[in-house]
């Protein structure tokens, strides 16, 4: 691997980092803790069920 490659793997990974807690705070907005962590266990269980 590049070190051009590397270093925009390293981006992309930190952009996503930021945007999951933008989405995260947006979410703690509209639930609370409880049914936020719950909604994204199913929304995580509902991914990978095709893959089981």
């Amino acid at each position: 691997m590049s070190r051009r490659h590397a270093n925009l793997l390293l981006i992309d990974a930190s952009l996503l980092w930021g945007f999951g807690n933008v989405a995260q705070k947006t979410e703690l907005v509209h639930l609370d803790p409880f049914s936020a962590v719950g909604l994204r266990c199913l929304i995580g269980g509902i991914l990978v069920l095709p893959l089981v």
